[in-house]
């Protein structure tokens, strides 16, 4: 998710380099992102080939928001004192 949070938009392939992962992998991922509502897939054509392309939906911005700020909170607590 947090490649999709960092763009827009981006091809099945781009997310698959990106992540170093496997087809099949990341499309098992991918599905049970988009069963939970977080991520939309959007099939067409490009030159004649098939093309899949990833976006966040809201909740899945909205739910990401919340992870990072909860990754925040637990650095936060575990800061030693006197430390930025």
């Amino acid at each position: 998710m947090s490649l999709l949070a960092a763009n827009p938009e981006m091809s099945f392939i781009e997310m698959r380099e990106g992540l170093a992962m496997t087809d099949g992998n990341l499309s098992m991922h991918l599905k049970t992102l988009q069963e939970v509502g977080y991520v939309a897939l959007t099939k067409s054509f490009q030159k004649k080939k098939p093309l899949t392309t990833c976006s966040l939906t809201g909740l899945g911005k909205t739910s990401f928001a919340k992870y990072i700020n909860v990754l925040e909170e637990i650095v936060l607590q575990n800061k030693p004192p006197g430390k930025n």
